[in-house]
């Protein structure tokens, strides 16, 4: 009898473990991920984060040697990813995974509050959903963003989460992700706001006290990413590049009306393939929790519903800044995902406390198991759709021009990808202009104004970057963001001119300067 005591209280222990849990999370992070570690799945973004990245490494601050439209943070934790990394792509994506995977523990931990199963639930969501959707694969700044605001969320939920304390902490965490996603600048001041007019049960000093203290985390955390740029005398550079720029791209894009109508035809569009049907339909219990959140709130106990309450205002605020922000990718949504968890699990949570009649007593009482089950479904669904290019045996373009240059590249030879730019961390290169880190940012032509050296119109830029002569010229024979023949046609014109055609590797074709 006390072995069997024993026992029951080890399987106890181990339930309410959090370091069991944690690992657990991340061992199902890297299992949902894992067909996405090979580098064929590389995203347009994050090969320009990875050469930010690896520019801290050698030495340079963000945007002194080259440059990009997002705030710092995001480029320091991916210098310690590429640190890490020493060139593997592989590691780089398992960093990404484990990332993920700390953050869906702290929405486990968050929901906990409520039972085990739905916070197991919540956190499986959240794996799936930042993980599986079209575009999702890859490690971008939305991603990254999920970390600071899961802890958020998790400090929110304990018993003492307004303390002045766990304030400072929110507005540190919440300014993190501010300088990982400009965008989620506006958190700060509609969190402000809540704690300033609806938090009744304290005194108006009180409220002023918490708003300061959440204040200060907020600044601090900004002096902080500031601080480097004030000693090497770059400040100009950090305002024009953190500010100035992101404000004229926001400037440049759509409207509210439209970028909400984008949203909703993407997720409609998910409906249009077979495999991405299942990964669409689990929006669906964060759209019921919301929806039992607004039709129960009153009833609910006065912990729940300021849990609820601050994570539903966090929810619309990071919506509302992507309305604002114009422009409707689907990946920008991860940012939505630490909070839609919540909403999912707090759904399950109802529906397994719900007075069901006797013949639904089996879905009230198997409820994590089906949850389980149809999410494993959708993680095996990206196996099914989405298999390795090493299994299928076709050759991997980057790969293929990456084994070319190392074989032929001196050591000061140059190269230009106008597309595939990861290429040159895989083989230790750095881009020739600072503009052309992302590629395409070289017809943003009012970004040009902001980084030093620049040419004033993007024509001239394109010209300056030719006449550097690199040996090697790494592009598809159509590139997608020239639109009209003014780039176009001189790119043709000066290949033809000046180089031979070296290699092809899939749609990537490798021109070597004549001689």
């Amino acid at each position: 009898m006390e072995r069997l005591q024993t026992l029951g209280h080890i399987k106890l222990a181990l339930f309410n473990s959090r370091l069991l849990w944690l690992l657990a999370l991340i061992s199902i992070t890297i299992i949902v991920r894992l067909p996405y570690l090979n580098i064929w799945a590389v995203e347009w973004d994050e090969s320009t984060f990875i050469l930010m990245g690896q520019d801290l490494v050698n030495g340079n601050l963000p945007f002194t040697n080259l440059w990009d439209l997002k705030p710092p943070l995001t480029f320091y934790i991916f210098g310690l990813f590429a640190l890490i990394a020493d060139g593997d792509f592989y590691i780089i994506r398992l960093l990404g995974a484990l990332y993920l995977g700390l953050s869906a523990w702290f929405v486990f931990l968050s929901l906990k509050r409520l039972t085990v199963s739905s916070a197991f639930i919540g956190a499986l969501s959240f794996i799936c959903l930042t993980s599986l959707m079209h575009s999702h694969q890859a490690i971008l700044t939305e991603h990254l963003t999920t970390l600071p605001l899961s802890i958020v969320l998790y400090l929110i939920s304990r018993g003492k989460g307004h303390s002045l304390g766990n304030l400072f902490l929110i507005g540190g965490l919440i300014s993190m992700a501010t300088y990982i996603k400009l965008n989620l600048a506006i958190l700060a001041p509609f969190y402000c706001l809540y704690l300033l007019f609806c938090n009744n049960n304290v005194t108006v000093y009180r409220r002023i006290l918490d708003c300061c203290a959440f204040s200060l985390g907020f600044w601090i955390i900004a002096l902080i990413v500031a601080l480097p740029y004030l000693i090497s005398d770059n400040f100009s550079l950090y305002i024009d590049s953190v500010y100035k720029a992101p404000f004229d791209y926001t400037a440049s894009n759509s409207g509210i009306a439209r970028t909400a109508g984008a949203q909703v035809l993407m997720w409609l569009m998910q409906f249009t393939e077979l495999h991405t049907i299942p990964l669409s339909l689990l929006f669906l219990p964060s759209f019921a929790g919301i929806t039992l959140y607004i039709l129960n709130r009153k009833t609910l106990e006065t912990d729940i519903r300021k849990y609820l309450d601050l994570s539903f205002i966090l929810l619309l605020s990071v919506e509302f800044s992507l309305l604002i922000g114009g422009k409707s990718n689907f990946h920008y949504i991860i940012q939505l995902m630490p909070m839609m968890a919540i909403f999912f699990g707090f759904s399950l949570y109802l529906i397994r406390g719900y007075d069901f009649k006797t013949q639904n007593e089996f879905l009230k009482k198997h409820v994590l198991t089906i949850g389980v089950l149809f999410l494993s479904y959708c993680a095996t669904l990206n196996y099914s759709f989405h298999p390795t290019r090493e299994s299928s045996k076709q050759p991997i373009r980057e790969s293929c021009v990456v084994d070319y240059l190392n074989s032929n590249l001196g050591e000061d030879d140059r190269i230009y990808a106008l597309e595939a730019h990861i290429i040159y961390w895989l083989v230790g290169k750095e881009p020739l202009t600072p503009i052309i880190t992302h590629p395409s940012n070289l017809l943003r032509e009012y970004l040009l104004e902001y980084i030093p050296g620049s040419e004033k119109t993007s024509e001239k830029e394109f010209y300056s970057i030719l006449d550097q002569q690199p040996r090697y010229i790494i592009t598809p024979a159509k590139v997608w963001y020239f639109s009209d023949e003014k780039f176009s046609t001189p790119l043709k014109n000066h290949l033809d001119s000046n180089y031979n055609l070296a290699k092809k590797c899939d749609i990537l074709y490798i021109y070597e300067i004549k001689q």
